[in-house]
């Protein structure tokens, strides 16, 4: 798997786009062929220097991005119907899009209890600053990890994963993070609540 970057916008930490980096977001995570847990969002836009491209869109661009946001289904010819556009026009409208990074892809929504992974983690993890790509690639290859960013501050990874159970907890800690050579501290927190969890930008 190739290790990406790019840049963030105002979605994680402070709003400083140049300083957050995103090593990787699944936004569907394949975990032991039991389906997938994605990350919510039907329609999920990039972030940073792409999501400048919003500022260029028109308005029928827009609308476009609209319908899909709401539901990634919808038809070519149903959205050239609400547009009073034709259907080539918006084939031809959400393939440019695709084609300048503006709507990166299309995915779905799945419970990830329904699935059997009954825990989110979020992992802060310090890291030697030598070791830093080391230690990111070698988390990104993790299946049960959704993100990996970079935080601002102290030399940190931010690590998005789910598990099964507590007990899958510790062991994914003890098996899987605490031996990747570089990492100097982990502080774990499990989700409790989520209020709100939003990709899109609008």
């Amino acid at each position: 798997m190739d290790l990406t970057k790019k840049h963030l916008q105002c979605k994680e930490g402070n709003g400083n786009r140049l300083s957050n980096i995103k090593y990787t977001a699944k936004n569907n995570l394949h975990l032991k062929n039991k389906g997938a847990y994605c990350l919510p969002g039907s329609m999920i836009s990039k972030g940073g220097e792409e999501a400048l491209k919003m500022s260029n869109l028109d308005e029928i661009d827009k609308q476009i991005i609209s319908i899909l946001q709401k539901d990634s289904r919808t038809s070519y010819a149903e959205i050239a119907r609400s547009l009073f556009i034709s259907r080539v026009a918006v084939r031809d409208r959400v393939n440019n899009l695709l084609k300048e990074g503006v709507i990166e892809e299309f995915t779905v929504v799945i419970n990830a209890k329904s699935i059997g992974y009954n825990l989110n983690v979020f992992l802060d993890i310090q890291v030697e600053p030598s070791k830093l790509e080391e230690v990111a690639s070698r988390l990104v290859q993790e299946e049960n990890v959704i993100v990996v960013y970079q935080m601002t501050g102290p030399t940190t990874l931010h690590v998005h994963a789910c598990v099964e159970s507590p007990e899958a907890l510790n062991a994914f800690m003890r098996e899987r993070i605490y031996p990747i050579p570089g990492i100097t501290h982990v502080e774990s927190h499990i989700l409790l609540a989520r209020y709100k969890a939003k990709l899109n930008i609008r």
